[in-house]
């Protein structure tokens, strides 16, 4: 999941998010160690399970607009191929961009068809078709849906354009979710491998009870998910 491109996609500025992670990273950190150190009379105790629920909010915040994009990338990728197709279909058929929005709006299509009814809305208003839709399929989170939109507008503009070439691009899709899930998959399995050992070590000289060793699969989880975030930003940054 790409933080730097979803944050892009909701107009969210990184700053902002960096201000309230750690805002609430201190708050969460010191509000907890100060409550759990008077409860647990237990300084060491305190500060593991503050530091453990504060990465678990931070994990939270960070990672909140990148599911959410993957959420908005998946719907739309799953519908674009019936939805480009209709537009293909109908406008061979018919001629009409206006029949073609409308048969997209008729099959209620989730999410796409009422995006199409607001293109219509413009397009009635007097705006250019090719226009609106190119407009619509540059802000899309689905490569797949803006190559099949990109492909029939230069069908309105009189090229001609393969319907294998929306098939190239699920494919190419699909391919790169894949990978990311694969790299994703590596990353938590090195962390799972690792860590125990790391983390039953750090707690022993710690000389914590065993009551708080459950403590160890979800500083895991934290630690894995915050490295594939920071992975994931320096390659969006870097490439």
């Amino acid at each position: 999941m790409k933080l730097k491109e979803s944050l892009n996609y909701f107009k969210i500025s990184y700053r902002k998010i960096v201000l309230i992670a750690l805002t609430a990273f201190v708050l969460t950190l010191t509000l907890s160690y100060l409550a759990l150190a008077f409860y647990l009379k237990d300084t060491y105790s305190a500060a593991l399970i503050s530091f453990t629920f504060s990465g678990t909010i931070i994990l939270m915040i960070t990672t909140y607009y990148p599911r959410k994009y993957m959420e908005e990338q998946f719907t739309y990728t799953l519908n674009s191929i019936p939805a480009t197709s209709a537009l293909i279909i109908n406008y061979s058929i018919s001629n009409s961009i206006f029949k073609s929005i409308k048969r997209v709006i008729d099959l209620r299509i989730p999410r796409i068809s009422k995006d199409f009814e607001l293109i219509l809305n413009r397009i009635v208003k007097g705006e250019d078709p090719a226009a609106v839709l190119k407009s619509y399929a540059n802000k899309q989170p689905s490569p797949v849906l803006k190559s099949g939109l990109m492909a029939f507008t230069a069908t309105i503009e009189g090229e001609e354009v393969p319907i294998r070439y929306c098939l190239q691009s699920f494919n190419y899709f699909m391919k790169r979710l894949a990978k990311e899930l694969e790299v994703k998959v590596t990353v938590y399995v090195t962390f799972l491998f690792f860590l125990p050992i790391l983390t039953l070590t750090a707690l022993s000289l710690f000389n914590l009870p065993w009551q708080y060793f459950w403590l160890i699969p979800l500083i895991q989880l934290i630690l894995a998910e915050l490295f594939y975030e920071a992975f994931s930003l320096a390659e969006g940054i870097f490439k």
